[in-house]
């Protein structure tokens, strides 16, 4: 009878501890952009966005559709799916910085990120599909 009583806590723990929290392993590949568009974020913290259509994610000093950034994501807490997101936006040198961006995020997945929040009220997220 005990282990029966122990089967549902095993289930619990494994469900728990199976899903993946570290951004450094979440982040890197291809993501479609709710909003439009896609972020490719690649394991070496380099990346770059393609015909995004929120503002927000458009570098101001690109030249065309595609934006070029270094990124790292930063969780609250060890094991925490909240974080924030940090990408700094390089000309297309590849080299000088343009500027950056800083949104938060949530790991719902390993296939699916949000990014932003709730904020008074006003959904000021997108979320991102890995391809």
């Amino acid at each position: 009878m005990k282990k029966l009583l122990l089967l549902p806590f095993l289930v619990f723990t494994l469900y728990f501890t199976s899903c993946e929290k570290d951004p450094a392993v979440i982040f890197p590949g291809t993501w479609s952009v709710e909003s439009g568009g896609t972020f490719t974020f690649n394991a070496d913290g380099t990346g770059y966005s393609l015909n995004t259509t929120q503002s927000m994610y458009q570098s101001s000093c690109a030249l065309g559709d595609t934006s070029y950034f270094t990124w790292t994501a930063t969780p609250n807490s060890t094991n925490n799916p909240r974080g924030t997101l940090r990408m700094d936006f390089l000309y297309d040198d590849m080299m000088t910085s343009c500027g950056y961006l800083e949104i938060a995020y949530k790991i719902k997945s390993k296939t699916k990120v949000q990014l932003g929040a709730n904020v008074l009220g006003f959904d000021l997220s997108d979320d991102i599909t890995k391809q």
